[in-house]
């Protein structure tokens, strides 16, 4: 998998299959996936039916839909067009959220303003990492669940 494309400083979109949640890391950087949405390559766009099953039948990889997933950075680094992505390891993940014998989660304001749900799932990821942080996590879990609930019309 490979940075796509660079949205700004703190998310970009990678080509490959994610799941909402997952931990991936960018050379030293770590990131969260916020979202994965499947697109048609810009060819298809411009071709006629003829035209694209010629190409399906000689290239089909050219014109088969691409996997897509938008990621949000942990930290303030930089990502460039075409670096490599991979999964991040449990002990990566638990190596950027400890500091100073304390837990550290900088980026969570930022994270729950755009992506709520994406946050919550975070948390109870941390949750399995941090079991000696589980009540600290749960108290922050709820409040995000329970600002999501006030915001909802009855």
């Amino acid at each position: 998998m490979r940075v796509v494309r660079v949205l700004n400083s703190r998310e970009f979109e990678v080509d490959g299959e994610l799941s909402i949640g997952e931990f991936v890391k960018v050379g030293k950087e770590l990131a969260v996936v916020v979202e994965v949405y499947c697109e048609d390559p810009e060819i298809v766009k411009y071709m006629s039916k003829f035209d694209l099953d010629e190409i399906k039948e000689f290239l089909p990889d050219l014109a088969e839909p691409k996997n897509y997933a938008r990621c949000f950075l942990l930290s303030e680094g930089r990502v460039s067009i075409g670096e490599k992505v991979e999964l991040a390891e449990d002990e990566e993940i638990k190596k950027v959220h400890w500091k100073d014998d304390d837990l550290y989660m900088p980026y969570i304001p930022e994270l729950v303003s755009k992506y709520p749900k994406v946050a919550i799932d975070v948390i109870k990821k941390l949750e399995s990492l941090f079991p000696e942080e589980k009540d600290v996590l749960r108290i922050i879990k709820a409040g995000l669940e329970f600002s999501r609930i006030r915001r909802v019309d009855v």
